[in-house]
């Protein structure tokens, strides 16, 4: 049925001892998944608490260091590290609170300078007995909230990395990876805390899920670690357990599922999708995920959807090539109160430009410096918090002659205070007056019409978080009052275009529209240029991925199920037109 790689999810021994039984167990998985051509993936850490203590630490990475140790010879092998990533810190508390004591030392040196940062509402404590979590308000600025993910991202990633270490002692070659989720709890971001793993790697599917853990530009590959849909009666949420994307379904839409993913990641240039799992488990009930029934080895449908796509799929080898366009996931956005607001903008850039027919890379701000030299245009959603030697990489690749596309506010430092006004004349070309509402709280704001005079925008409602003044910008857009909303300006041998409402905060079909504009006239004006296809609407969603001798064109209706259009796609075999 087309499966090439064998997940053993986990097995593991108290203290992660396994003994000689188990290792010939192990080596016996290992000769069967060769013999038939498969990748061996063993779980070693699975649900692992990143924030184990010294002696945890050591014993796990001792036990992935056994695995390369004794099975680092196999062929087809992939280091399945952790997934389900889980912090447990009240199983280690009191080495947690010693570590986030050192991690506040090295940061802030002495008391008053934390009490500076946090507040005196937020410590009553000398510098070394800190407890942790900290106390903190809800407020989006709120230092002491930023300070906590934070730590515990330095925590992950240096687990991360202690363990890829482990690895590479024994095995230098083959690749290693952990399952993230779009949902991980705080100090869990792949971007933040990837760190030695080759592999991006993310379990579900969803709209933009592919592109937020999409790390090829940081010489990662991407791939799916789990994905699947119930079909069980138990399951349909009337009552039951089953809720979103738990929920059970029915057959078609079952099949839908597993032809969307598999054509939206061969289109997005991802190295493996995993259907989770093998088939139902016949004594659990958690798990009626399978594409086989549960006892004997009879195949649902849905298995030959899976077939199909294998056998054709197969022949085909991505290849990264790097667009013009890359979209800067703002980190901080991820960081503190609201931290969901992070992958909020990032998506709903992914999406406007996915509308407009644009392909695009992504990267993350906190790793600029890998950006590809091939990107022309680079799109920074909302960013509201930026890191000074984030801003000044920015600021660099700009006069080097760079077009940046920013929204909302980058005046605010890392620590989400408004300390870093200068910025808005340096970069943008416009001086700060006031603020018209709270750092992100827009639905605070009040639409007001915006005339532009770039491209055929016309009039919008926007809902600016500031209110500049031109300084040496060109305005593009401005409120019936004459007061600036779009400028444009021209640092070094690079340009800025500079929106004031953090429109990607937004959502609904007014926002999407809105973004749709404004993007598209802005991009227009840029060098790059959107994919070519006919009909050139939003309903309509196309992926042109390089392979190792052409490229593939995934087209995506994105209409209710049963309506067919007719859509034309230039190619290099000529003009073809298809139903979709």
């Amino acid at each position: 049925v087309g499966l090439n790689v064998y997940e053993n999810l986990h097995y593991s021994c108290p203290g992660h001892d396994l003994t000689e039984e188990d290792w010939r167990d192990f080596r016996a998985m290992r000769q069967l998944t060769q013999k038939h051509n498969m990748v061996f993936m063993p779980g070693m850490l699975i649900k692992g608490g990143v924030a184990a203590d010294a002696a945890t630490g050591v014993k796990q990475n001792a036990h992935c260091a056994e695995y390369a140790r004794r099975l680092g010879d196999t062929p087809g092998y992939l280091y399945y590290i952790n997934g389900d990533y889980e912090v447990k810190l009240a199983k280690h508390i009191q080495d947690v609170t010693k570590r986030w004591n050192d991690w506040l030392g090295r940061r802030y040196g002495t008391a008053e300078r934390l009490r500076a940062a946090w507040g005196t509402e937020g410590v009553d404590a000398r510098l070394g007995s800190v407890p942790f979590p900290p106390r903190h308000s809800r407020r989006w600025n709120d230092v002491a909230a930023v300070d906590k993910p934070r730590f515990l991202t330095e925590v992950t990633r240096r687990w991360n990395q202690s363990n890829v270490d482990a690895v590479r002692k024994h095995d230098t070659v083959h690749p290693t990876t952990s399952e993230y989720q779009m949902g991980n709890p705080a100090g869990m971001d792949v971007h933040m805390t990837i760190a030695g793993q080759d592999v991006s790697n993310f379990g579900g599917f969803g709209a933009y899920t592919t592109r937020w853990f999409d790390l090829r530009a940081r010489g990662k590959g991407v791939s799916i670690g789990e994905y699947g849909m119930r079909l069980h009666p138990a399951w349909t949420g009337e009552g039951g357990p089953g809720r979103g994307y738990s929920m059970a379904r029915g057959e078609e839409a079952q099949k839908r599922m597993f032809l969307r993913a598999g054509h939206e990641s061969l289109g997005q240039g991802v190295s493996k999708i995993q259907n989770w799992c093998l088939r139902d488990a016949q004594s659990r009930s958690v798990f009626p995920w399978g594409i086989f029934y549960p006892e004997e080895l009879i195949p649902k449908d849905v298995a030959y959807c899976h077939r199909n796509q294998s056998i054709i799929f197969r022949h085909f080898t991505p290849k990264y090539v790097p667009p013009r366009l890359t979209v800067c996931i703002p980190d901080n956005m991820g960081l503190g109160n609201q931290p969901k607001l992070g992958v909020a903008v990032a998506c709903r850039a992914f999406g406007t430009l996915f509308d407009l027919h644009y392909d695009f890379n992504v990267i993350d701000d906190h790793h600029l410096e890998q950006l590809p030299a091939e990107t022309k245009v680079l799109v920074y959603p909302a960013p509201m918090a930026v890191r000074d030697d984030v801003y000044e990489r920015l600021r660099a690749w700009v006069k080097a002659g760079g077009t940046l596309l920013v929204t909302g506010d980058f005046s605010h430092d890392a620590d989400r205070q408004r300390t870093r006004t200068g910025r808005l004349a340096e970069l943008a070309g416009v001086r700060f007056l006031a603020e018209s509402y709270a750092d992100v709280d827009r639905p605070a704001g009040s639409d007001v019409e915006v005339t532009f005079s770039l491209g055929n925008l016309g009039k919008l409602p926007l809902r600016p978080c500031l209110r500049v003044k031109a300084a040496s910008a060109e305005v593009l857009g401005k409120t019936p009052q004459g007061e600036p909303v779009l400028v444009r300006h021209s640092p070094g041998r690079g340009g800025v275009y500079y929106l004031t409402d953090p429109i990607e905060l937004a959502e609904g079909q007014q926002a999407d529209a809105a973004r749709r504009q404004v993007y598209g006239a802005m991009l227009r004006a840029t060098p790059v240029r959107p994919l070519c296809v006919e009909p050139d609407d939003a309903w309509l969603h196309v992926l042109a991925q390089p392979t190792a001798r052409g490229t593939i064109h995934v087209l995506q209706n994105l209409h209710a199920p049963g309506t067919s259009n007719e859509v034309t796609i230039p190619t290099a075999a000529g003009r073809l037109s298809l139903a979709t």
